[in-house]
C-alpha cells in the first residue's frame, strides 16, 4: 500500500516528464520506501 506524500509522487513524475530520468529513477525509489503500489512501480520501470 503507497503511504507516500502525493507531492513527492508528482515531484517524481514531473522528473520523469522532463526526461530526467535517473533523477525521477531515484525520487521513486525513496518513495517505495514508504510502501508500493502498482503505479510506483509501473513508472519506477519506465525510469
Amino acid at each position: 500500500m503507497l503511504q507516500a506524500d502525493p507531492a513527492a509522487f508528482e515531484k517524481a513524475n514531473k522528473l520523469y516528464n522532463d526526461d530526467q530520468y535517473a533523477e525521477a529513477a531515484e525520487a521513486y525509489l525513496q518513495i517505495s520506501k514508504n510502501g508500493v503500489s502498482a503505479n510506483l512501480l509501473f513508472n519506477l520501470g519506465n525510469a
